[in-house]
């Protein structure tokens, strides 16, 4: 129960981080040099807010680490990742990923987890 938990709390920093990443991108200034950049990012409240959330997911994830293998833990969390970006991006800004190429590549990400966790 305590690992469910954690993959759920995981998956949740994940999305809100990845969210807030996606807005920053689209407030940042690109066309007037790194510094400009920079400084635009820092003036945003979005910065402030993945920071703490990033290292949340980071402590949840030692955690997880605590009570899963490695070898089990870090495909997990990684293939989790790449689902959970995909369908954010379907659902949230409308990307396509119903294209074979997209459908086949998520479809062995779920076989390999399933594949590592059975016993």
């Amino acid at each position: 129960m305590l690992k469910l938990f954690l993959i759920l709390l995981w998956s949740a920093f994940f999305l809100i981080v990845n969210l807030g990443a996606k807005k920053l991108i689209s407030i940042m200034v690109f066309d007037k040099g790194y510094l400009q950049m920079a400084a635009s990012a820092a003036s945003s409240p979005w910065l402030y807010m993945l920071i703490p959330l990033y290292g949340a997911a980071a402590l949840v994830y030692m955690f997880m680490l605590r009570i899963m293998p490695i070898s089990s833990a870090g495909p997990l969390v990684l293939t989790l990742g790449i689902l959970l970006t995909t369908l954010m991006g379907a659902l949230i800004y409308g990307e396509d990923i119903f294209q074979i190429r997209h459908l086949m590549g998520l479809s062995f990400c779920v076989l390999g987890i399933l594949l590592i966790l059975i016993k």
